[in-house]
């Protein structure tokens, strides 16, 4: 499939509406030294800036990152399900050392918005990639999409799962495994791909069962979070829930259904100095 025109094109008086970071990290004392923590474009249809203005976007979760960002030196940090951006960004800002920062959005639509807020933050564009992550072999992957007016279009399911509601697109793949196996040195990544974050947790994990990983994961189903505890046992992983409204990590008691309180937090055992330094 030919993509034609789907790029949204950015005039310049569009790209000069901004919204900077520093609105959503000013009231984290260990982000207050930072001169600029970054910008993204606000044209009203960025469904995390949005959310962000209400004060109802992942609080906790942002702190968690940002601390770990601004404490501790890692090879590589990936944002997988990037979105437009904004955790990747962050680091960016906020990081130790001269890690490797990487961007991963399957959504065209969306990746474009992204290109945009790299380019506003002086981010090298070849850092982001256009591609999904599944199981499969193929090059390319359909994609089941949903659009609305107001907003930039998310990614259902990185899958072949039809969403009346929406559209669908195809886009390039990479293969989980192959994915993981090419990952060297230290990790921090964030997870939030719609669904399909099982595998990929999978093969993180067995990649890093005996290396520093630190993995930020946002897991929608019940269904999904027994498995990733199964799997975070299997490989001697952590797994930490996040409150969001408080910024504290907790034991597990089972998965919540609040859609405010998904994110969590998984350690490889070289990593737990990391965890005993940001509780």
């Amino acid at each position: 499939m030919i993509f034609k025109n789907i790029f949204r094109k950015t005039s310049t008086r569009e790209s000069e509406i901004l919204f900077p970071l520093n609105y959503l990290t000013s009231n984290f004392q260990h982000l207050t030294n930072l001169s600029d923590s970054g910008s993204m474009l606000d044209l009203g249809d960025d469904l995390i800036v949005n959310e962000i203005k209400k004060g109802t976007w992942e609080k906790g979760s942002v702190y968690f990152w940002t601390k770990i960002c601004t404490s501790f030196k890692f090879d590589n940090i990936y944002d997988i399900g990037a979105y437009s951006g904004i955790y990747g960004i962050l680091a960016h800002h906020s990081r130790r050392g001269s890690p490797k920062i990487r961007f991963i959005e399957a959504n065209p639509f969306v990746y474009n918005r992204l290109v945009i807020n790299l380019r506003l933050n002086k981010i090298n564009t070849i850092s982001a990639k256009w591609t999904a992550i599944s199981e499969l072999l193929d090059s390319t992957i359909e994609l089941s999409c949903r659009l609305s007016p107001s907003e930039i279009s998310t990614a259902s399911r990185a899958d072949s799962v039809h969403n009346d509601e929406g559209y669908k697109v195809v886009c390039p793949n990479d293969n989980i495994e192959h994915f993981c196996m090419a990952m060297k040195g230290t990790m921090l990544t964030k997870i939030d791909i719609e669904g399909a974050e099982v595998e990929l947790v999978n093969g993180l994990l067995r990649q890093y069962e005996n290396s520093t990983l630190v993995c930020l994961v946002e897991i929608l189903t019940e269904k999904n979070f027994k498995k990733i505890v199964k799997i975070a046992s299997k490989y001697g992983f952590s797994l930490f829930s996040i409150n969001e409204k408080d910024n504290s990590l907790g034991a597990l008691f089972g998965y919540r259904e609040s859609s405010e309180d998904r994110n969590y937090l998984l350690f490889s055992d070289k990593a737990t100095s990391i965890y005993r330094v940001i509780i």
